[in-house]
């Protein structure tokens, strides 16, 4: 299935990726992530925001890293939510392929983050940066305060929007600690939208980190001129390999989120 191609526009110029030793982790659909293989060895800790029902990238970066520290957080997420989806499913006499998978959702979540683990938790709440309702949210900086002493922490998002909030924290604790971070995937939502904060946002975090790997999801059309949701990696500066990259999905590294969806090119002229 053939691309659809996307010369970036001008205004989006300051997102060229620069050259760095990269790694796949995670499935190669939706789920699966291009980060810097420095920032996976680097890491003693890993923080991911939103994983619902999809956490290969987690278990593949735990599997790499087996004495990482792993804090997990979502709201909606978590082997009881699972099981209480099964058990509704049930109830109403859905069918017997709806109520198996969240059955086995559950199950797999139950080995992914099992109660027992010492060095796995899972927290069933939002991430915020200031907490509104202390029942559903949690702040930011207490999770990163829970993993100080597993530095530098990894850090993978993708909270549907809620990511934007977040930023300031992440570049304070940066700017605080060279270091503090090993490495960070972002993915960011509502781009069209929200173009003037994304801008604003991505200005501040290329102050302490660099970008080093773009891509589109292809389960959100084109709406304007530049994709509404795509997944930025930053490393720390000093990672940076070599010049610009200017053609993206990378061969080897890239894969559709939807493999029966036309993907996106990016193209930086």
């Amino acid at each position: 299935m053939q691309a659809q191609v996307v010369h970036v526009p001008a205004r989006f110029a300051h997102l060229v990726p620069l050259g760095c030793d990269l790694i796949r982790v995670g499935r190669n659909e939706d789920g699966g992530y291009v980060v810097g293989r420095k920032s996976l060895e680097r890491a003693g800790a890993l923080l991911s925001l939103g994983i619902a029902t999809e956490w290969s990238f987690d278990d593949d970066f735990c599997r790499r890293r087996p004495r990482a520290s792993y804090i997990a957080c979502d709201r909606g997420s978590g082997t009881l939510v699972h099981l209480v989806a099964a058990l509704r499913q049930g109830t109403q006499l859905q069918s017997w392929s709806t109520t198996r998978s969240s059955l086995s959702t559950a199950l797999r979540f139950l080995r992914h983050v099992p109660p027992w683990s010492a060095r796995r938790r899972f927290v069933r709440k939002w991430v915020r940066a200031n907490v509104v309702d202390p029942k559903r949210d949690v702040r930011l900086e207490r999770l990163l305060d829970a993993l100080s002493d597993s530095q530098p922490v990894f850090l993978k998002m993708d909270i549907e929007g809620g990511e934007y909030e977040l930023i300031p924290e992440i570049v304070r604790r940066e700017s605080a600690q060279r270091g503090y971070f090993s490495g960070l995937c972002f993915e960011f939502h509502d781009i069209g939208s929200r173009e003037t904060e994304f801008f604003r946002l991505m200005k501040q975090l290329t102050q302490e980190f660099s970008i080093v790997h773009l891509h589109a999801n292809n389960t959100v059309r084109l709406t304007r001129d530049f994709p509404d949701v795509i997944e930025i990696t930053l490393v720390p500066h000093s990672d940076v390999t070599g010049g610009n990259v200017r053609q993206f999905p990378r061969a080897g590294l890239d894969a559709p989120n939807d493999p029966n969806t036309v993907d996106f090119a990016l193209m930086f002229d």
